[in-house]
């Protein structure tokens, strides 16, 4: 809890959309403090006619492909029922220092093995809300990359060769994310480790660009919230940085006072086009039913 907060779970609105943050180191089997605050949270939020999305955040892997850290059962079997009664859209896991997305996931419990989900929708990029849950990890922001070694059936896309970043742009009728890479090939892990089977890999190594110095960050999970953009057309985000904790507050004044120039600015290859796929290792949408 390093900003002593009160109560490390929490929630709150921002515009249109409805944050949950769920602390899965303190109890939060049914009948905890945590399980009530955040199941009566969840019924006030899928009722409220003024929230169109509803986001989770919390840190161990629910969903993920074979790599460093397995997937929690007991959270899952938790709260993936909830999330699905409720109308949870996506849910942002850290803790894996990759990308991943899951495809729309429904709880799926049989045998007492909840750990084969229920594909809602088999489409690589493109969902309707209320069909079930997207799971999505992004520890990219440059502590290091773990090495996905089998890629679930469940996971739509994944990525362990770059950092980067997660871009989520809202509006009333849609939620579109896009997984941009920082600096292109300059944060491209070396995959000589990994394709050399003689070679040891070390899932820990920091994998830090020759040319930056400021990949300190304990943290490694980057997501950016956007407000809602009418047209994507010439609208450039700049990559985040990652940087150490006490220059935090100076970046957010510095980088996030015009997030959306309509000009690339000259000199500055970490600044992506976010109308333009072709920049994105990775995108989805989910739209509101018609």
């Amino acid at each position: 809890n390093p900003l002593a907060l009160s109560k490390t779970y929490y929630a709150y609105d921002f515009n249109n959309v409805h944050f949950i943050a769920i602390d899965p180191y303190v109890d939060y089997t049914p009948g905890s403090s945590q399980y009530n605050f955040i199941e009566n949270d969840l019924k006030t939020a899928s009722t409220n006619p003024k929230i169109d999305w509803i986001f989770v955040m919390e840190h161990v892997p629910i969903y993920t492909s074979t790599t460093e850290h397995p997937s929690d059962s007991t959270i899952r079997d938790v709260f993936h029922p909830l999330f699905e009664e409720y109308g949870v859209d996506i849910v942002f896991s850290g803790d894996n220092h990759n990308y991943q997305r899951t495809f729309p996931l429904k709880y799926n419990n049989d045998d007492g093995d909840s750990s084969n989900p229920i594909l809602s929708s088999t489409n690589m990029n493109n969902y309707k809300e209320n069909n079930g849950v997207i799971y999505l990890t992004s520890g990219t922001a440059g502590k290091s990359l773990y090495e996905i070694e089998e890629q679930a059936p469940y996971v739509a896309a994944e990525d362990d060769e770059h950092f980067g970043f997660l871009n989520i742009d809202i509006t009333d009728k849609m939620v579109k994310g896009t997984f941009y890479a920082n600096e292109n090939e300059k944060n491209k892990r070396d995959y000589a480790e990994k394709k050399d089977k003689s070679a040891k890999y070390d899932s820990k190594r920091d994998y830090k660009s020759k040319d930056k110095q400021n990949y300190d960050n304990e943290g490694s999970d980057t997501i950016i919230i956007t407000n809602s953009q009418e047209s994507y057309t010439n609208q450039y985000l700049k990559a985040p940085e990652t940087y150490k904790y006490d220059d935090y507050n100076k970046y957010q004044k510095q980088e996030l006072n015009n997030p959306y120039p309509t000009e690339k600015p000259e000199n500055e290859p970490n600044y992506y086009d976010v109308g333009n796929q072709n920049n994105a290792i990775d995108y989805f949408t989910i739209s509101k039913i018609k």
